[in-house]
Parts: structure tokens; C-alpha cells; sequence
């Protein structure tokens, strides 16, 4: 100021040339210290500003809290489903394991089927030779009765050979009964296992039905839903949202339950609300650093006024 006064010389005063060195406010100076009128209005740009910010802030924080708090829960629910979606995919490798082992089962009793059939077969042929045996043995001994010869003896000689033949082929003749309620059990037992286990309507069945209703096999494609790409966090809404089928009762799940439009409505909100938290936080990370710099700027203002001595403002 002192140089414009200079070289100006003592001429008549003028308020513009003394008022270059501070920023003007767009309001008429009503006159006194250039600076201080400034900083004031400036504090009171920056008060309004702070205000603006402190309403935007809030806004934001409590926007981001509500997005947070769905999100949480979204994600909760979320990893429920693919938890359940992957105890499924074990159920069904088990269900595999399973029946491969029934398979294997049922290879096994069809061949135990026939084995037993055969060894019927093989018993029974053995106890009518058994038979035939035995009516040899009393055709034989009828003769020897009927030569009524004392030098044939069943004490001694081949008379006793022939006694105790005939008796060796009673007790034979006397374990068919239990031999072939034996071999009849087993060959009952293993053809009730086989149709039990094997049959149409049996465990089998079963497994298929499981398989069937969970539908182990159909691989999880991956779900292209992450379409939320509007800068403006204000408008959470997108017209890309898979929309469920419209069923009395909602949700109703089948599985693969990632095939689901139930699990991919979930998986889109809970990807669109985890951008959407991503975008309030940075936005609140913004306000924080304009809110701390007006705050600053504000403290600096209102320190600098404070400073200033009405008495010695220029004019």
C-alpha cells in the first residue's frame, strides 16, 4: 500500500487503490479495515459451507449405515446358501459312493444267487446218488438175507463191511434234511438282499430318487449379475436385477440351489449393496476431508478475527 501511495503522491484519497491487496467480497465494502471485512465474509462462506457439508456428511453416514446393515445381513444369507449349495454338492458325492458301493453289492448277490442255485443243484444231485446208493445197498443185503447162508455174517467179514456201510449211508441220508434247509436259507437270504437292495423299488430306488431331487451332476455356473456401475450412490436401483419367478410362497428352493433365481437375486443384492458400500465409503471419506478442511479453515478465520485490533483497521 505504501508504494501505490508513493508513487501516486499525495493526491485525493482513493479507497481502490488501498483495497488491491485483499480479495474483495461480491458484497459493497461498507468501509474499514479491507482484511478483516474480508476474512469475515470468508467465515462466513466457509460456516455456510460447513453447513452444507456437515447435512452431506450426515446424509452419507447415515446412508452408508443402512447399506452396511443390509449388506451384513445379505452376505449372512448368502453364505448360508452357498454353504447349503455345497453340503448338497457332498451329499451328492456321497450319494456316489454309495451307489457305486450298491452296484458292486449287487454284481455280488447276483452271483451269490447263482452260486447257491448251483450248489442246490449240486446237493441235491449229491443225495440222489446218496439214494441210489442206498437202494443198491438194500438190493445187496436182500440177497444176502435171502441165500440165508451162515458163512456171510454182519459181525464179521464182508458182511460187517456191508453192515457198517449201510449204516455210514443212513447217517448221510439223515443230514440232507439240514443241509438243504441250510442251503435254501442262504439261497433266501441272498435273493431278499439282492431285491431289497437292487430291485426297481428297492434301496436303489432310493438313491436315484435323492439323486434325482437334488439333482447331483448339474455344475454351478457362475452368475454374471455384478452390473451396478452408476456413480450416483443416491440411486441404488438397476433395471439388471434378476426377478424371481412369482410363486404363492417365496422363496421356494430347489437345487442345485445355485441354479436358483432366488440364489442369484440374493447374490446380486448382496454384490450390488457391497459396491454400493464401497462407493458411500469413499464418498464419506471425501466429506470427511472437505468437513476437517473447513473446520480447519473455519478455526483459522475465527482465530485470525479474534487477532485483529478494531482499532488500528486502515480507514
Amino acid at each position: 500500500m505504501l508504494s501505490i501511495y508513493e508513487e501516486n503522491g499525495k493526491k485525493e484519497w482513493k479507497d481502490d487503490h488501498f483495497r488491491d491487496c485483499c480479495y474483495q467480497p461480491p458484497q459493497p465494502d461498507p468501509g474499514g479495515d479491507c482484511c478483516y471485512n474480508t476474512w469475515t465474509w470468508e467465515l462466513k462462506k466457509v460456516n455456510q459451507e460447513l453447513a452444507i457439508a456437515d447435512k452431506k456428511l450426515q446424509h452419507v453416514a447415515k446412508y452408508l449405515g443402512v447399506v452396511t446393515d443390509r449388506t451384513t445381513r445379505l452376505e449372512k444369507w448368502y453364505t448360508e446358501l452357498d454353504n447349503a449349495g455345497q453340503l448338497t454338492n457332498e451329499i451328492c458325492c456321497q450319494l456316489e459312493i454309495i451307489e457305486s458301493q450298491l452296484n458292486s453289492i449287487c454284481i455280488n448277490t447276483e452271483f451269490t444267487i447263482k452260486a447257491i442255485k448251483i450248489l442246490w443243484c449240486m446237493v441235491k444231485e449229491f443225495y440222489i446218488e446218496v439214494d441210489c446208493l442206498y437202494v443198491k445197498y438194500e438190493c445187496i443185503m436182500n440177497c444176502i438175507k435171502c441165500l440165508n447162508t451162515t458163512a456171510i455174517s454182519t459181525t464179521q467179514g464182508i458182511g460187517k463191511v456191508l453192515s457198517d456201510y449201510g449204516t455210514a449211508l443212513t447217517a448221510l441220508i439223515a443230514t440232507r434234511d439240514n443241509l438243504m434247509k441250510l442251503v435254501a436259507a442262504a439261497l433266501a437270504a441272498a435273493e431278499k438282499l439282492h431285491w431289497e437292495i437292487c430291485d426297481s423299488c428297492g434301496f436303489s430306488r432310493l438313491i436315484t430318487d435323492w439323486q434325482e431331487t437334488l439333482h447331483c451332476g448339474i455344475p454351478c455356473e457362475p452368475v454374471e449379475i455384478d452390473c451396478v456401475d452408476d456413480d450416483d450412490v443416491d440411486d441404488d436401483r438397476d433395471d439388471c436385477a434378476p426377478m424371481p419367478h412369482e410363486n404363492c410362497l417365496f422363496p421356494i428352493l430347489s437345487f442345485p440351489i445355485c441354479q436358483t433365481d432366488y440364489y442369484k437375486l440374493i447374490a446380486w443384492l448382496y454384490r450390488k449393496d457391497k459396491k454400493l458400500m464401497k462407493k458411500l465409503t469413499e464418498r464419506k471419506q471425501k466429506l470427511t476431508k472437505w468437513f476437517n478442511s473447513l473446520t480447519a479453515g473455519q478455526a483459522s478465520l475465527t482465530n485470525a478475527l479474534k487477532e485483529v485490533n478494531q482499532t488500528v483497521k486502515c480507514g
